[in-house]
């Protein structure tokens, strides 16, 4: 195993185990909630949501229920979020399938059946033996866990290109905190990277500048089986990230001759079709935001959002870049310091300087790449990066918004955009650096031991501080939701 492989599972394993027990029960993730009553439904073999007098809902024990609603009263009479007291409470749960309630799972249908499969297949044991509703999330957020790890480290071994920079994307605190917790976030960021692993293998294999071998057969079917897997498995995750397939039949305008890019084009455009068929059935007018319901009643209205922004588009691309920008200052402390429903009490100016450091670690640690992807192949990262936020916004706008300005549109944008940071240090991040000492330090082994090591400090750093703020009295600032 190699040393990005050995730093996701060592770094990304401990502090992902710690996540899985110490976060707050059913708040450790965005609607988490909602995602483990859809996990723990499918456990039990109810695959879709039934719909019931026009909503969606999953049966499930009616004690998971009203465990939530005892973690919520928990922390809003305590002083923290979580303590013994109600984990010995949720200890002594016993759930029964003979007594059920049903709950609204309509949200969750942006995401397919795959996206719930590790936490629904890890949670069907103990929810079958009638085990207590903690242990059954624990082992949930276990399933998520032990996947995302599974794929992160599958695209490790396919990179040919920026294993560093998808190692450290995987392991920024928030993405650790959703693959930690029962969400469909797990299998979708594992998937993202994986897609971007394979094609920087395709990539590299089509260099023109390396000796070319022409590939037989059998090659050229391995190679349309593994970007046409990969890329399915990122459609039947969460949209719109299967857009980044899109990158593949990209090279065609400057590899088209190489029969290895035009089969992995033709492979990568069969997954984005299914992506998009996919996006249709679940973008549908049963699909709310759980979310942005906690705290604010939004009229749920697709159609007039949409038609806002069929009248004047460009008006609309304006706005939101200008709402990109105003949201980056809180986007910057959502990434290491939001770890579930409560914000850390880190200074804030240690968010910036977090970000600065895995940013300056991925430019030196992947330096060579970096210097490697030139003029088209970069620009398609460049452009394609900007092109998914455009997008993740848009839905935003016409999903989780009613008002013509876009006000609620970026509230999720910080824990949207982060799975894209591998794709953005490929597109985006300067090379002016690497002219000077920087290409020095990279290719010296104290100075990549130096990055590594200051990636893993602050990783730890934010979870342990998010640690304190669940468990100890006193420190937890307000409920802010996701």
């Amino acid at each position: 195993m190699d040393a990005p492989s050995r730093f996701v599972l060592a770094v990304g394993g401990f502090l992902g185990l710690l996540m899985v027990v110490f976060a707050p029960g059913w708040f450790g993730g965005a609607d988490e909630g909602t995602h483990v009553m859809r996990s723990l439904a499918m456990a039990h073999g109810e695959v879709f949501p039934s719909r019931v007098d026009g909503a969606l809902l999953s049966t499930v024990p009616a004690v998971q229920s009203e465990s939530i609603g005892a973690v919520i009263r928990y922390a809003a009479t305590h002083d923290a979020p979580n303590g013994g007291s109600l984990l010995g409470s949720l200890l002594d749960t016993q759930p029964s399938w003979d007594d059920t309630v049903t709950f609204d799972t309509g949200a969750t249908m942006a995401s397919s059946p795959i996206a719930y499969a590790p936490s629904a297949l890890f949670m069907a044991v103990p929810s079958a033996l009638g085990a207590p509703t903690i242990v059954t999330l624990w082992f949930g957020r276990l399933g998520d866990l032990v996947v995302y790890l599974a794929l992160v480290l599958l695209a490790l071994r396919l990179a040919s290109g920026f294993r560093w920079a998808i190692a450290i994307t995987a392991l920024f605190p928030m993405n650790l905190a959703m693959a930690a917790s029962v969400s469909p976030d797990a299998v979708t960021i594992g998937a993202l990277l994986l897609v971007l692993a394979v094609w920087t293998r395709v990539w590299r294999l089509t260099d023109p500048a390396t000796v070319q071998v022409r590939p037989d057969r059998r090659a050229l079917v391995q190679l349309g089986a593994l970007v046409g897997s990969a890329g399915l498995l990122l459609a039947l995750a969460k949209p719109p990230y299967f857009a980044v397939l899109a990158a593949f039949p990209a090279l065609l305008l400057v590899r088209r001759r190489d029969v290895r890019v035009r089969v992995a084009a033709l492979a990568a455009s069969l997954a984005l079709a299914c992506g998009v068929l996919a996006s249709l059935f679940s973008t549908s007018n049963d699909y709310r935001s759980a979310g942005a319901g906690m705290f604010a009643e939004l009229r749920f209205q697709p159609d007039v959002q949409t038609q806002r922004i069929l009248d004047a588009p460009l008006s609309f691309v304006g706005r939101c870049v200008s709402r990109w920008f105003e949201a980056v200052p809180d986007s910057v402390q959502r990434w290491t310091r939001q770890l579930g429903f409560w914000r850390s009490s880190l200074p804030g100016v240690l968010a910036w300087v977090i970000l600065a450091v895995f940013v300056i670690a991925a430019i030196t640690l992947d330096a060579d790449d970096l210097l490697r992807l030139r003029r088209f192949s970069r620009s398609i990262f460049a452009v394609g990066t900007a092109a998914i936020v455009l997008a993740l916004m848009a839905s935003s706008y016409v999903y989780f918004d009613d008002t013509v300005d876009g006000v609620h549109m970026t509230e999720q944008i910080a824990r949207y955009s982060l799975p894209l940071f591998a794709m953005a240090v490929m597109g985006w991040a300067p090379r002016w650096p690497l002219r000077g000492r920087m290409l020095t330090l990279a290719h010296t082994e104290r100075g990549r031991s130096t990055m590594i090591g200051l990636v893993a400090v602050s990783t730890t750093i934010c979870v342990f501080a998010v640690l304190v703020e669940w468990w100890w009295p006193g420190v937890a600032g307000p409920f802010t939701g996701y």
